[in-house]
């Protein structure tokens, strides 16, 4: 479970979903226009909603949603992440939108801060709502925005043997339209 003292956990106001009301695995009720707030504040940078604990994360997953990425106040970068291989607040792998370098991405964090391990070009505007399609699969990760631009990197290591969830780092995105596929 992350550290509370470093992480933050995004809290679901309104007509959201609230995560005291989920089932487990988390997403299971979750419908579409749904929307799960992933939002950083001044005071912490980073931010991470846990979705799946570990034991709930196959070999083999497909992850679709929808994202969209506010303009960044000052100091804030705007990105949408999701998490996956996480085993601590300074060790996991991310995929996303990065909109400030104007990227699909896939990186790792580790003590040393965020690092980027794929790129690929976007042409991304903020507000716009872009349609992710994640595969995880052993130890390669790739991502399709939109049916056209797509990254993909394989890792090591085993990429499904920690949580999964939705991240930010000095942003605010909005995640809505789970779907998921796994084989047994």
């Amino acid at each position: 479970m992350p550290d509370n003292n470093n992480i933050a956990f995004s809290t679901l106001m309104g007509n959201r979903i609230r995560f005291a009301e989920l089932s487990s695995p988390v997403l299971t009720s979750v419908g579409d226009g749904d929307l799960i707030d992933v939002v950083a504040d001044e005071n912490q940078e980073d931010v991470y909603v846990n979705l799946f604990d570990r034991d709930q994360v196959p070999i083999y997953l497909e992850l679709g949603a929808t994202v969209s990425i506010d303009r960044p106040a000052r100091k804030f970068l705007g990105n949408g992440y999701v998490i996956f291989d996480y085993q601590s607040e300074n060790d996991f792998k991310f995929i996303g939108i990065s909109a400030k370098r104007n990227r699909l991405v896939i990186g790792h964090r580790d003590t040393e801060g965020w690092h980027l391990d794929a790129t690929s070009q976007l042409g991304m505007q903020y507000g716009r709502e872009y349609d992710m399609r994640i595969v995880l699969n052993y130890s390669t990760a790739s991502l399709v925005i939109n049916n056209s631009k797509s990254v993909s990197h394989t890792f090591a290591d085993n990429i499904s043997d920690g949580d999964l969830g939705l991240g930010v780092n000095k942003s605010s995105s909005h995640f809505k339209d789970f779907n998921f596929l796994t084989f047994p």
